[in-house]
């Protein structure tokens, strides 16, 4: 799940990250994004653990395979057949992850940011 605290602080609780007003909260339970605790440089201090990206896998086996059996069933035209169907691709999304020490109790929260909000703990770094 984007946007959210994995892990310390906040992380038992229903909350969520999002951007009120240019500037990175968390929002905790219902409550709207007015009553959200900001994260600026004066109550917490952002490390970045990992960036994020989409991986592509391409899977070459199933096309061979199917030009086997094609090659076995019909010949060369099976062959063309076999290698001309699709291949499988596998998308692999990792997450940013972001480190967030609140300076009030030096507690320590691992949150799971999408793009956006990347871009605003860029500028925090």
């Amino acid at each position: 799940m984007m946007n959210t605290i994995t892990a310390g602080r906040y992380a038992d609780k229903i909350q969520s990250l999002m951007i009120y007003m240019g500037k990175p909260i968390v929002t905790i339970g219902f409550s709207g994004p007015k009553k959200g605790i900001p994260i600026t440089a004066e109550t917490a201090s952002i490390e970045i653990l990992e960036r994020g990206g989409i991986d592509v896998q391409i899977d070459k086996t199933t096309s061979l395979g199917k030009a086997t059996v094609g090659a076995v069933l019909l010949g060369p035209v099976g062959v063309v057949a076999g290698l001309g169907g699709k291949t499988k691709k596998t998308k692999v999304v990792t997450p940013n992850r972001v480190q967030i020490i609140w300076k009030d109790t030096g507690e320590k929260s691992i949150a799971e940011v999408d793009d956006k909000l990347m871009a605003h703990f860029d500028l925090m770094v």
